[in-house]
């Protein structure tokens, strides 16, 4: 798939929350891959019910389906590593991949 050779530290990807007009493009991580979700700007976008993932890597928040804080990591954090989650979570995180897959276009690696 396209954009496979770009690389995205936390950081660089908290630019990506929707709020900064240099980086408009809205995107997500999961599992180490990062994807656009600009078309859904009414799910991810600023005061959306899901944009506290927009810009994070949202591996952890959706593999238990929560948006606490805790399961988000910071721009300053680790991304999550998959393999700590239970085989319920990964689960979880497999469909929610699938879904992501099927609607949006992976445009880089978190690292």
């Amino acid at each position: 798939s396209q954009g496979d050779g770009k690389t995205y530290t936390l950081k660089e990807l908290s630019k990506h929350d929707g709020t900064n007009d240099t980086t408009p493009a809205l995107l997500l991580g999961l599992n180490g891959k990062v994807y656009d979700v600009s078309a859904a700007a009414n799910f991810y976008g600023p005061g959306a019910a899901y944009s506290k993932l927009a810009g994070r890597d949202s591996t952890r928040a959706l593999a238990r389906a929560s948006l606490r804080a805790e399961d988000i990591p910071e721009a300053d954090g680790q991304a999550v590593d998959a393999s700590e989650l239970t085989e319920s979570e990964q689960a979880t995180m497999r469909s929610w991949e699938q879904r992501l897959a099927a609607k949006y276009k992976v445009c880089g690696r978190l690292i």
